[in-house]
């Protein structure tokens, strides 16, 4: 009788759970589908919430059908075109990157370097970001010992960690059915998802690290609950929780929210050993691992921090609470807010901040009332789960690009975009599907709990809690994988492929085509928008940006600096970024073409495309008896443009102007 009542109140834990998740990933669903600047063409997009889940159905019942040795093949082929694409684009097609992920990447490698130097005040007011730099300029250390410039080292890291990701999702969904069939969807997935060539692989910041070490904690707990009986005992399962716990360690030092982890391991484990001790049983040792690992990071983390000589300055540290009161700021929709923070830096010291943040979160709660609340809430939680800017995340265009990309750039762009948001409509409609299914379920998994806990810790913490950004949402996508599979494993009636082949592969052609109409009708439909975007084709944008006290450099009367530049596509604006009171002169000339324009005032803009295809060069001038200043970001081994700046005074390192060509209507601020 006391096992059947402890068994329907973790139901009814679980249940609750589901139908908080089922909420929010409705609204993310719905922000993905919608568009604020044609609210009726974003209609063309609803059939594909079912769609989705027909496709996966369809795709798992082809797949059902192949043999251990053509599924190896599959996901292998998969796997290797896949990375053959992101080399081609890592190469052909470099990003610029530019505010936090770029002041990351060029602090790293200062640091590898033996320049420990932290004037930028960027990391005085961010410490969170000085131990993803620590640990990258280690990463540069041991990659300039194997004679590999920068760029390529981070390149290769890049992508050992987000495909590293990868090949875990994948182990998870093998683990899940014990075949690969789940596995070759997934690797099917990733091949034809722009979600795999942009952000993820262009941009190196503190994300894909964390989705990895999500990965692995999944893999890790589900291998123990699936297999408790003899991994607990043996020494291989031992051996996991090393992993598992280096893992959660190195994760909570990088990201302080990878606390939301421990909770979850910490509440799964107290439900479970008032309610389903045997479920306990099971996962106990890496729920504790987890829990002792994130514990750990807090003095680990002082340590990292303290290797590179760095300290703490309160007179530029931002309080706590002023991240939730930029959450609770109805103008800027809850994301990140420059005036909040400009306001907040004018107050002398970091206990008279904190007093102001609480006066200011109090007025907002007030001002905004119950319902302006839940409505600034459920527009944050949109906001976390819509990937409509994901692909452009902290890029500013590209270092280059091949001729056939810059000219169409527009709906290259708008099709990798679009692609990416019906992925995960496609996502979040197979994550609620498979919601509904374990909702349906009696029994309840330890696993499942912990899963429940993580993706509705995540989500709320940012919407009550913190500011919202598209990026923070995405911590949840492998544990949304797993949720999927787990249903998939169980809940997929295959068809008889052997008599029904050639109509399971034309269904799933049809829904295929369907798609590609639909995405292609919602292009049509927003064709005016499309070609009215800005388009950055070619740019250097990486800057350490004056808010943070960045130097400028002075050129002495009749110094210069030139920066060459090659354009594949024809454009109508130019603009470098001006030092303020600069009175050195610009020329921009097409070198091919013999043909030069004045650019001293910082931008060129045409009605029509006049700059031409061909090479360029960017020459400032100190033609006055004074010297200049101008802005050049330095950097020791690390190439930001398609080539280093030349100035008349070469000094140490590699500098580079700050510049862009583009197609667009309206300046475009750098």
């Amino acid at each position: 009788m006391k096992q059947s009542y402890n068994n329907k109140v973790l139901l009814i834990i679980k249940r609750c759970l589901i139908i908080l998740a089922l909420i929010y990933l409705s609204i993310g669903t719905w922000a993905n589908i919608y568009n604020a600047s044609s609210p009726l063409n974003s209609l063309v997009l609803l059939p594909l919430i079912i769609i989705g889940p027909l496709l996966f159905k369809m795709v798992y019942s082809c797949i059902n059908g192949l043999t251990v040795s053509q599924l190896k093949k599959a996901i292998l082929f998969s796997f290797a075109i896949m990375i053959l694409v992101q080399l081609y684009v890592l190469i052909a097609m470099p990003a610029t990157v530019y505010h936090d992920a770029f002041r990351i990447v060029q602090q790293a490698e200062q640091i590898s370097t033996g320049d420990i130097d932290w004037t930028s005040t960027y990391f005085l007011r961010n410490p969170n970001n000085v131990p993803i730099v620590v640990f990258l300029g280690q990463w540069f250390k041991f990659t300039n010992f194997l004679g590999l410039s920068p760029n390529v080292a981070l390149s290769v890291l890049k992508l050992l960690i987000f495909d590293g990701m990868i090949v875990t999702i994948l182990a998870i969904l093998k683990e899940i059915k014990g075949d690969l069939k789940l596995s070759a969807m997934a690797a099917i997935f990733f091949l034809l998802s722009p979600y795999s060539y942009t952000y993820n692989i262009q941009v190196f910041y503190t994300d894909t690290p964390i989705f990895l070490a999500c990965a692995v904690t999944v893999l890790i707990l589900l291998k123990w609950q699936e297999r408790k009986n003899s991994l607990g005992k043996s020494k291989q399962g031992k051996l996991l929780l090393f992993p598992l716990f280096g893992a959660c360690l190195l994760a909570q030092i990088i990201k302080p929210n990878f606390l939301i982890f421990a909770i979850a391991a910490l509440i799964t484990t107290i439900l479970l050993y008032f309610f389903q001790r045997l479920s306990l049983k099971k996962i106990l040792a890496p729920l504790v691992t987890i829990i002792l690992a994130i514990g750990l990071a807090f003095p680990a983390g002082k340590l990292v921090n303290a290797s590179v000589d760095y300290h703490y300055h309160q007179s530029y540290e931002l309080p706590t609470l002023h991240w939730v009161e930029m959450g609770l700021n109805a103008k800027s929709y809850g994301m990140y807010s420059v005036q909040d923070t400009k306001r907040t830096l004018k107050i002398k010291n970091l206990k008279e901040r904190q007093t102001a943040a609480k006066k200011v979160i109090k007025q907002r709660v007030k001002k905004l009332g119950f319902f302006g609340l839940n409505k600034l809430w459920v527009t944050k939680m949109g906001i976390l789960l819509k990937v409509n800017y994901y692909n452009q995340a902290y890029t500013g265009g590209f270092v280059q690009s091949p001729s056939w990309f810059q000219k169409h750039q527009r709906w290259w762009s708008a099709t990798a975009d679009i692609m990416l948001r019906c992925s995960f409509i496609f996502l979040y409609s197979q994550a609620l599907l498979a919601l509904v299914n374990e909702f349906k379920k009696h029994q309840t998994a330890g696993l499942i709990i912990f899963l429940l806990l993580v993706i509705n810790g995540y989500l709320t913490a940012h919407m009550l809690f913190w500011e919202a950004e598209e990026r923070y949402g995405q911590v949840i996508f492998p544990l949304l994988v797993t949720v999927i599979g787990l249903d998939l494993s169980s809940s997929v009636q295959s068809f008889t492929f052997v008599k029904t082949k050639r109509w399971l592969v034309l269904r799933v052609l049809s829904l295929i085509a369907v798609i590609i109409f639909v995405g292609g009708n919602y292009l049509v439909l927003n064709k005016k928008q499309i070609q009215g975007l800005p388009v950055i084709t070619v740019a250097q944008r990486s800057q350490l940006s004056d808010q943070y006290h960045a130097k400028v450099v002075w050129l002495e009367p009749g110094e210069y600096v030139t920066q060459n530049m090659w354009v594949k596509s024809q454009n109508n604006y130019f603009s470098f970024l001006k030092a303020p009171g600069s009175r050195a002169s610009a020329l921009l000339t097409n070198i091919d073409r013999s043909v030069s324009y004045n650019v001293t005032s910082g931008h060129l803009k045409f009605k029509q495309n006049k700059f031409e295809p061909g090479k360029y060069q960017l020459r400032l001038y100190n033609a006055t008896s004074r010297r200049q200043p101008v802005w050049l970001v330095r950097t020791h081994h690390y190439q930001l443009g398609q080539e280093p700046a030349n100035i008349s005074e070469p000094d140490w390192g590699k500098r580079t102007l700050i510049y862009l060509f583009g197609q667009t209507q309206k300046n475009i601020k750098q």
